[in-house]
């Protein structure tokens, strides 16, 4: 919509929504006039109110905030995700019907996912079939999200009740705005390390092997200190092909790690929360190591080959 197409919408809204609540009448008119003014002014609610759907997102977010809108952009979209994904049907007593009912966070970790695979391919849109395919390979990481159902069960309860996606083409399913689509893949740059980081460290209060299968083999390593507490884990992690940030939080001798961490060219961080009691001269048999992590109360080391930098918490 254009600039006067907005306008006529969001004076038709709140003349629909005058009609419906004649008290409010007054506030309504407030309402109008400063959303009027907003939309005109802020870049990123211009931006968002570019058809009906979102125009009228605003303007009940802007109601349902007496008025107010935040300024930032961050705040904005934090705001409109908090409505479409927690209180859209809680405020209006929708009981699930299909079996899924999701929190907040597995639902934009798994929009996140969509959002991401668009990107990485330059589409604004994907086939129903890829979206379900992706949410299958990234479900057994979000066990909240896998104890639901399916992946077929969890797309459609993304497509039917989050509101941020929709279909406009049979088969197809693109999100309802691009911007949101743009916000989710910045929000998963941002936060889904603290997510991956909680899921890594909830390794030993599950099965070992299992939950390497189901969580552990399906987490990006990217600056991502995988924890190990026990050979069983070291051994699980090696047959997973290793991984390039350790957490050595067990008690270990030097032959047990160098046994171990496998591939040995594949570790470039170590992070070592207790005293083994040696000099550290064994870690020459992982070339690529760059950086050795000691925890706070660990004393001084000794023996660290050169080109390895020491990092004391």
């Amino acid at each position: 919509m254009g600039r006067e197409d907005v306008a006529a919408f969001i004076q038709r809204w709140h003349r629909a929504a005058a009609q419906r609540c004649p008290a409010d009448l007054d506030r309504l008119g407030h309402y109008e006039r400063t959303l009027l003014n907003a939309v005109r002014i802020t870049r990123d609610l211009g931006r968002l109110a570019t058809n009906p759907l979102m125009c009228g997102l605003l303007c009940a977010l802007h109601r349902d905030r007496r008025g107010y809108l935040p300024h930032g952009r961050n705040e904005l979209y934090d705001a409109a995700l908090s409505m479409l994904l927690e209180r859209r049907d809680r405020e209006r007593a929708m009981v699930p019907t299909d079996g899924v009912e999701l929190t907040r966070q597995p639902k934009i970790q798994l929009l996140q996912k969509l959002a991401h695979w668009m990107l990485v391919n330059g589409r604004s849109e994907m086939d129903q079939a890829t979206a379900v395919d992706t949410l299958a390979q990234y479900l057994p990481a979000i066990p909240d999200a896998a104890r639901q159902g399916g992946p077929e069960d969890v797309f459609r309860h993304l497509l039917n009740r989050t509101g941020l996606l929709r279909e406009p083409t049979p088969g197809a399913v693109d999100f309802v705005h691009r911007t949101f689509q743009d916000y989710l893949t910045g929000l998963r740059d941002r936060a889904h390390h603290e997510v991956r980081a909680q899921l890594a460290g909830a390794w030993r209060r599950h099965d070992t092997a299992r939950y390497a299968r189901e969580v552990i083999a399906h987490l990006e390593p990217a600056e991502l200190y995988f924890p190990v507490s026990d050979l069983e884990e070291l051994h699980t992690l090696r047959r997973l092909g290793g991984r390039p940030h350790l957490r050595i939080s067990g008690s270990f001798t030097p032959d047990q790690l160098l046994e171990g961490i496998a591939p040995a060219e594949g570790l470039t961080r170590l992070w070592l929360t207790y005293d083994l009691g040696v000099s550290m001269e064994w870690l020459a048999a992982f070339p690529h190591l760059d950086t050795l992590r000691i925890g706070r109360r660990i004393p001084p080391v000794s023996g660290v080959p050169e080109g390895i930098r020491v990092v004391q918490m």
